[in-house]
């Protein structure tokens, strides 16, 4: 049980502290930067801060659910997919937000970007079944 504890352990505290340096990248640029004065380099820092903020959290949130319902063993083995999976979850809501600040967001747009990464999703889940 303690290898188990110490195994996840060692996957959340990154985690953890990626959230909290992402979170603190976008405070940086919410409170410290107005957005329509930033460069391309700096809109392109925002966004990747937002993605990897995003991904964190919904990874770490998975985690956590994974630890308190499955067994142990199989919450070992899902931490490699949480974090797949909030990959593209962020990717998705960056990239919404993006599409909402370049004022190409209509319900469109929005609709086909969910269905082209739940096709990335679904085509990975294929690929790695035995």
């Amino acid at each position: 049980e303690n290898l188990f504890l110490m195994r996840v352990h060692t996957s959340v505290n990154p985690l953890r502290f990626i959230v909290i340096a992402a979170l603190g990248g976008l405070g940086i640029f919410v409170f410290g930067v107005d957005p329509m004065t930033l460069t391309t380099a700096g809109l392109s820092l925002f966004f990747l801060s937002l993605w990897v903020f995003i991904a964190a959290l919904v990874a770490l949130s998975l985690l956590s659910l994974a630890c308190r319902f499955l067994a142990e063993a199989a919450a070992q083995v899902y931490l490699l997919g949480a974090i797949r999976q909030g990959a593209p979850v962020g990717l998705y809501i960056a990239g919404m937000a993006l599409a909402q600040f370049l004022g190409y967001f209509v319900w469109w747009v929005g609709l086909f970007s969910l269905v082209f990464i739940l096709l990335i999703e679904f085509t990975i889940r294929q690929i790695r079944r035995p």
